[in-house]
C-alpha cells in the first residue's frame, strides 16, 4: 500500500499543562508518515516554548508562532505550509489513541474515501463517555450520501442534535477539500469554527468513511476556550449564519438543508442566550417547548419503558420522575451508545416486564418509524404510546 503523508493540525494556546500529553500521544503514533504543525497563536503561558522543545527532538514538527488571532487564523496558517495530501486536526488539550491514524488511512484507501470519520471519548474530570455518530458506520457515497447523510447531518429530529459530529479533529480528510472550505471560513467566527467548513466539505466529498469507533479523547474543561463567556457571542454568531447560508444554498442541496439549518441556527442561539442571560432555556426546554408527558394515556403506577433520550425525553423522565406518576422499567434510545450509561439499547425491552412503551419524540413521523420498529420487534399495538407533546394528537 502506497504510504501518503498526514498533516496533524495543532492549534496551541494557552495549553502548557495539557499540551505533552495530546504531543507525546501524536508522536506515538503507529502510523508515523506524519507532519505535525503546532501553531502558537499568541500563548503567554510557556505553551510557544514547550513547542519549540519538541520540535527540536522531533523532526516532524513544525513550528508557527504567531499573534493572538483566534482557532479560524490559526488554522489557515497551518494549512498554508501543511504539506499532507490528507489533513488532521487535534486540539491541543486533548489526546488520541496510538492506532487511531492507521485505522484512519487503511479506511480511506479501502474505501477511495475523501472523508474518514470516527466517534471519540469525552473525558470529564471524574468520567468517560464515548460518543459515535448516529449515523451507522459504512461506507457512503452517490444516493446514499444524499439520502442518509446530508438530510440527518445537521440535525437528527429524533435525538434533538446533530447526527454526524461537527468537530474537525475526529476526521481525515482530504487536503483540497480542506483547502477550498477552511480557507474560506471568516475569521470573525469564534464559535461554530468547525461548522463552518466540514459540513461543506461533507457535501463536496464523493465518498465518505465512518468508523465505529471512538478513538479521541476530547477534554472537558470550564476554563477552555470552547467554554469561555463572549461578549459578542451573539454578535459573531451573525458571521456564522451568513457563512453556513451561502454554503448550504450553494450546494444544490438547499431543499433538505433548509429546515436542518434552522435548527442547526437555533441551537447556537439558545446557547449564547444561555451564556448572556444566565437562563438554560436549550436544556430546560419548556422556555422554548413546553413538552408534556402524556399523563392521561397511562394509568397511574403502571411500569413504562421511555424510547428516545432527546429534548423530550430528557423532560419526561424529569416530569415522571417528580411526579412519582408511575415507574420507569428502563430508558431506550436508537443511539444509547452516545448516552451515559442510564440509556439502553432498544433491544432489552424483550427482556423487561412492563405495560407501555412512551415514545418520547416530538416529531410525529419519527414516533412513526419508531411505532414500526415496536411492532416488527412484535411489541403488542396496545403497549405503544405517543401523544404529540406540544398539541397532544395522537397517530
Amino acid at each position: 500500500m502506497k504510504t501518503e503523508q498526514i498533516s496533524v493540525i495543532v492549534p496551541v494556546y494557552q495549553v502548557k499543562a495539557y499540551l505533552s500529553r495530546c504531543l507525546d500521544s501524536i508522536l506515538s503514533q503507529t502510523y508515523d508518515y506524519l507532519e505535525i504543525i503546532l501553531v502558537d497563536d499568541g500563548s503567554t503561558d510557556g505553551s510557544g516554548a514547550l513547542c519549540d522543545e519538541y520540535a527540536k527532538k522531533d523532526s516532524r514538527i513544525r513550528v508557527i508562532h504567531k499573534e493572538n488571532r483566534g482557532l479560524v487564523s490559526a488554522r489557515k496558517a497551518a494549512m498554508k505550509i501543511a504539506s499532507g495530501k490528507w489533513i488532521a486536526y487535534v486540539d491541543s488539550d486533548d489526546w488520541i489513541d496510538k492506532d487511531m491514524y492507521e485505522k484512519m488511512f487503511h479506511a480511506a484507501v479501502a474505501n477511495a474515501a475523501d472523508i474518514v470519520i470516527v466517534g471519540h471519548t469525552e473525558e470529564f474530570p471524574d468520567k468517560s463517555i464515548s460518543w459515535k455518530n448516529s449515523i451507522p458506520a459504512g461506507i457512503y457515497e452517490g444516493q446514499k450520501l444524499k439520502e442518509q447523510i446530508f438530510p440527518k447531518m445537521l440535525y437528527d429530529p429524533e435525538i434533538y442534535r446533530w447526527a454526524l459530529s461537527p468537530a474537525c479533529w475526529d476526521k481525515l480528510i482530504q487536503k483540497d477539500l480542506v483547502l477550498r472550505h477552511q480557507m474560506a471560513v471568516d475569521e470573525r467566527i469564534w464559535d461554530g469554527e468547525d461548522h463552518a467548513f466540514i459540513y461543506a466539505a461533507i457535501l463536496e466529498a464523493k465518498t465518505i468513511c465512518i468508523l465505529d469507533e471512538a478513538p479521541y479523547h476530547h477534554r472537558i474543561r470550564e476554563d477552555s476556550v470552547s467554554m469561555a463567556y463572549d461578549s459578542k457571542g451573539i454578535e459573531r454568531l451573525g458571521y456564522l449564519y451568513a457563512d453556513l447560508l451561502n454554503c448550504y444554498r450553494k450546494s444544490g442541496y438547499w431543499d433538505i438543508l433548509e429546515k436542518p439549518f434552522a435548527y442547526q441556527m437555533r441551537w447556537f442561539l439558545l446557547k449564547h442566550m444561555k451564556s448572556e442571560l444566565g437562563i438554560d432555556v436549550y436544556e430546560n426546554g419548556e422556555a422554548v417547548r413546553p413538552y408534556l408527558f402524556p399523563f392521561g394515556a397511562v394509568p397511574c403506577g403502571c411500569r413504562i419503558i421511555l424510547y428516545g433520550a432527546g429534548n423530550v425525553g430528557e423532560l419526561f423522565y424529569r416530569q415522571v420522575f417528580s411526579t412519582e406518576y408511575c415507574k420507569i422499567a428502563a430508558w431506550v434510545s436508537q443511539d444509547y451508545q452516545c448516552h451515559v450509561e442510564t440509556i439502553k439499547n432498544p433491544q432489552v425491552i424483550r427482556e423487561l416486564e412492563y405495560d407501555f412503551v412512551v415514545i418520547a419524540v416530538a416529531d410525529a413521523d419519527v414516533a412513526k418509524e419508531i411505532r414500526e420498529t415496536l411492532i416488527r420487534m412484535k411489541i403488542p399495538e396496545e403497549k405503544i404510546v405517543w401523544k404529540d407533546p406540544l398539541i397532544k394528537n395522537s397517530i
